[in-house]
């Protein structure tokens, strides 16, 4: 009986059957890549876009190669490209709304469309020489961050060289994989400005690419970590102190003299020498000492729904308290 002509009920419990089997195997070091990726892609999409933007990991699964093709929206554009040491290929698909707001960025115009990445998709379209040179950068972009977060999750799987191979807009002609065969897929969500525009963006890893390091992969990473499940994996758990604590973030410093001070009235302008690129120190308050406290994070700032926000950067290792605490001057 083809699949066709079974009854749709059958049919959608074989689905489900084989999607559970695809999700069986997890590969925890991926999780990694996956938060390496996402936090490498927030300062790259802004030097190319010239923009503030924000970018993180939305989710990641593990599907069939044929569902993911047809679940994929119209419109998108793919990159497809290939891990010379693997000997295997990926892809990366940009969607209608990532492309529209990464040529409106560049351009200034686009297609008129300002959807932000959570909007409505837009209907299908062919895509311009425009369109998909500004996407071919941003693929280049997003490989070149990829073989950074696997070297920086775990430096025996790289370096890793990343090459486009080709694009494409037609999701027929994604022949990573073989229909049947497994892939592993990351979206994330890109904001640009104050959050009115943006898309997604979906990295396809097919397990047969996968393959060469799938031990280190299913293993633990760096330092005995075992994927998300474990504490010890989110650097930023291992440097909290015990609550409660009150976190300060600095972004500049002035030296002032009291005369100037004295001049100081409701509504005073202070100038800050603080540009985008300016590293922002986070300090962890102590109780009953004096001063910041302890130096913890380094941060840069930008926006997050309309808000100034911090996107933590670095985290700074705990040292003896008598080096590690700043007074203020």
């Amino acid at each position: 009986m083809s699949d066709e002509t079974r009854p749709p009920k059958a049919r959608a419990i074989e689905k489900m059957v084989r999607q559970r089997a695809a999700g069986q195997e997890h590969h925890p070091l991926l999780d990694l890549v996956f938060e390496n990726l996402a936090l490498g892609m927030w300062s790259a999409v802004r030097r190319l876009l010239g923009e503030g933007a924000e970018v993180a990991w939305d989710a990641s699964a593990t599907m069939r190669f044929a569902d993911y093709r047809e679940a994929i929206g119209s419109s998108s554009v793919f990159g497809i490209f290939r891990i010379a040491e693997w000997g295997g290929e990926g892809a990366i698909a940009m969607d209608v709304q990532l492309v529209d707001a990464a040529v409106e960025a560049l351009l200034g115009g686009g297609h008129g469309s300002s959807r932000g990445p959570d909007g409505p998709p837009s209907g299908p379209r062919e895509h311009t020489v425009v369109d998909r040179a500004i996407a071919g950068r941003f693929v280049r972009l997003a490989l070149d961050e990829l073989a950074r977060a696997f070297a920086r999750a775990d430096q025996s799987v790289g370096p890793l060289t990343t090459k486009l191979v080709r694009l494409e807009s037609d999701a027929r002609l994604l022949t990573v994989a073989r229909r049947d065969e497994r892939v592993a897929r990351a979206t994330f969500r890109v904001v640009l400005g104050e959050g009115e525009r943006g898309g997604r963006f979906d990295l396809l890893l097919p397990h047969s690419t996968l393959e060469p390091v799938r031990r280190r992969l299913l293993g633990a990473g760096p330092s005995g970590r075992h994927g998300r499940d474990a504490p010890e994996s989110s650097p930023l758990l291992a440097a909290l102190p015990e609550a409660p604590l009150t976190l300060h973030a600095v972004v500049d410093r002035l030296t002032l003299s009291l005369a100037d001070i004295a001049e100081w009235r409701e509504g005073t302008l202070l100038p800050l020498g603080v540009d985008a690129e300016r590293p922002a120190i986070l300090y962890g308050e102590n109780e009953g000492s004096r001063g910041l406290g302890r130096k913890m994070f380094v941060g840069r700032l930008g926006a997050s729904q309309g808000r100034k926000a911090i996107r933590i950067l670095e985290v700074i290792p705990r040292v003896a308290d008598t080096a590690a605490t700043e007074v203020l001057p």
